[in-house]
């Protein structure tokens, strides 16, 4: 599997001038235009700023999701255009052309507007620190510095970057990983599969985590898949090596 690389913010727009993007800044500090407006004067602008921007970041982050480095359609209603300060809590920077990347559907509805500042208190400014946000910049954080591919194909924090966990657990990418590994089970077996990665994902027990991989080693046997039963083989060594977070 291939990581997203990081996008240098689009340095100018090619589509908009800088009079009618100063426009849009200004109108969206009076919190008088949104992402979606209906306004006729402004909707034609808005669309051609969005289109830009979508185009450019999905190809300076070569097709991947700024967030799981899922592989993006070229469709445009496949993705989205992810404003890494919300632009619901922060409309002022809803035009920056450093607040934007490609984002898959899931990503962007998962991390929604929850708080990304590392210090917890609201940003006074639109920083370019990758030191004051607490998840992945898509900017200023190269991917595969915070995480990694494992060998059943799970995107996993490297050496527990608490920037990678922090994005894990705002964008969901565990739901991410368990669809992939249910994957290489029955189609028949999907949502019991399914049920059980997670489960064996969430809990910290060994002794519950082994009940469950019981489960999974059945579900895998009746499918005789290599991927299955290398998934089997994989969470079986994880399992000795395991240290549960509450003894």
């Amino acid at each position: 599997m291939r990581a997203r690389h990081r996008a240098d913010p689009l340095p100018k727009l090619k589509n908009v001038s800088e009079d009618d993007h100063e426009r849009l800044r200004q109108a969206a500090k009076n919190r008088t235009v949104t992402w979606g407006t209906k306004d006729e004067e402004l909707f034609k602008l808005v669309a051609s700023f969005r289109n830009e921007v979508k185009d450019y970041y999905f190809s300076a982050q070569r097709r991947r999701c700024c967030y799981c480095s899922f592989e993006l359609q070229h469709h445009k209603l496949t993705y989205d255009a992810e404003h890494i300060l919300d632009k619901d809590e922060y409309p002022e920077y809803m035009f920056e052309l450093n607040n934007i990347a490609s984002v898959c559907k899931h990503c962007n509805i998962s991390k929604s507007n929850q708080c990304i500042s590392a210090s917890k208190q609201r940003f006074q400014e639109l920083s370019v620190n990758s030191n004051e946000y607490s998840i992945v910049h898509p900017h200023f954080d190269e991917w595969e510095d915070h995480f990694q591919f494992d060998e059943i194909g799970r995107i996993v924090p490297v050496d527990n970057s608490p920037k990678g966990r922090a994005t894990m657990k705002i964008c969901k990418i565990d739901v991410i990983n368990i669809a992939r590994l249910s994957d290489e089970f029955s189609f028949h077996d999907k949502d019991v599969v399914e049920q059980t990665l997670r489960a064996f994902h969430e809990v910290d027990e060994v002794i519950r985590k082994r009940e469950l991989l019981e489960v999974i080693s059945e579900l895998a046997n009746r499918y005789h898949h290599f991927g299955a039963k290398s998934i089997v083989a994989h969470l079986t060594k994880e399992i000795g090596e395991f240290v549960p977070l509450h003894t």
